[in-house]
């Protein structure tokens, strides 16, 4: 009642699964058989929801490995760099504002951990450019976590003619150089075959619409996902929603017109959780002639529908190809009241 800080006494809290409208507190509702308080990436969050950065620092291995693909400056390593980082994030935001969780993905060991977020003010509305997705790996030994990787909405989006410009104009340099045909479904085209990635994860619904898209089949692509599926995508060429199937078949065909027929989505990272939330989060970046391509790497968050074993939702995020040095963010703190607002 006397706190001078009203953060001290909120918990993180993550949007319940089946009203989208709702917030629930995750220590004791929907994520109870999921989620337990012990978990140091819960700790760390509940931590940083209440500006307490040195806390949230603790949760991390004493040899750890934290990067946010925002920034150009490349990993941390240091707790001291980490805590003056996220105290440089959070003086940016609105006050009191809360890191909120829309979904948990923890395996089977609970040592790999997902979690899609975005950040609310204190009325419950959303921050812009404020969503993404974070993994994270722990080790096993000290329970604490040993790695993360966090992506998040680009702060300078493409606008849709821009994705329709260049969509035009490469598939018509790429017409010079690719057959023009598709592969037709469950084709084993030679040139793709030869050059097809081998899953090191267990057979998975995931798994199957990645490996589906570096066929380029898009029909059994298609065939991963409900009918009524919702797909988000957040790159450095297409940032749009897609509500249905037909919607997403265009999307992954103008994908198609625009990516050389040798790329591919090489997984790099596949959480599942195992324990009835019915969600699957990966970590990949994209190869071409079998070459990583910089700054194209991400995180994927899916949602499955429990009846038909389907993705029934989709959040993919490309880590921004124009990034920030870590040591300008106190010089934003005037740009971000209108950036955030």
């Amino acid at each position: 009642k006397n706190d001078p800080n009203p953060l001290t006494t909120t918990s993180t809290i993550v949007k319940s699964n089946n009203d989208p409208n709702t917030l629930q507190d995750n220590n004791k509702k929907n994520n109870d058989n999921a989620f337990s308080d012990s978990n140091p990436v819960f700790e760390c969050y509940d931590a940083w929801n209440r500006r307490d950065m040195m806390l949230a620092v603790e949760c991390f291995d004493s040899n750890f490995f934290y990067q946010d693909s925002l920034y150009v400056n490349g990993p941390i390593t240091d707790p001291t760099q980490l805590q003056r980082h996220w105290e440089r994030q959070a003086a940016l935001l609105p006050a009191q504002s809360q890191l909120v969780v829309d979904h948990w993905v923890i395996d089977d060991t609970c040592n790999s951990i997902a979690a899609e977020w975005h950040v609310e003010r204190k009325d419950g509305t959303t921050v812009p450019l404020t969503r993404g997705i974070s993994l994270y790996k722990l080790n096993a030994e000290t329970g604490k976590i040993k790695s993360g990787f966090r992506v998040s909405e680009m702060l300078v989006k493409p606008s849709k003619s821009f994705a329709d410009g260049l969509v035009e104009s490469t598939k018509r340099i790429l017409a010079i150089s690719r057959p023009s045909r598709r592969p037709s479904r469950g084709s084993k085209d030679a040139t793709i075959a030869a050059t097809a990635t081998t899953s090191p994860f267990d057979s998975s619904i995931v798994e199957k619409y990645y490996e589906a898209w570096n066929r380029r089949d898009i029909e059994s692509a298609l065939d991963c996902f409900v009918d009524d599926c919702f797909y988000q995508t957040e790159d450095p060429v297409f940032t749009a929603s897609h509500q249905g199937k037909e919607a997403l078949r265009a999307h992954l065909q103008q994908n198609d017109d625009t990516l050389p027929r040798q790329s591919r989505i090489v997984l790099d990272q596949v959480v599942i959780d195992r324990r009835g939330q019915g969600t699957i989060a990966t970590e990949w970046h994209l190869k071409v002639g079998g070459v990583q391509i910089p700054n194209l790497r991400g995180c994927a968050m899916y949602t499955v529908d429990r009846p038909t074993g389907l993705l029934q939702t989709g959040y993919d995020v490309a880590e921004a190809p124009v990034k920030i040095p870590r040591e300008i963010l106190p010089s934003l703190l005037i740009p971000a009241k209108f950036l955030f607002r």
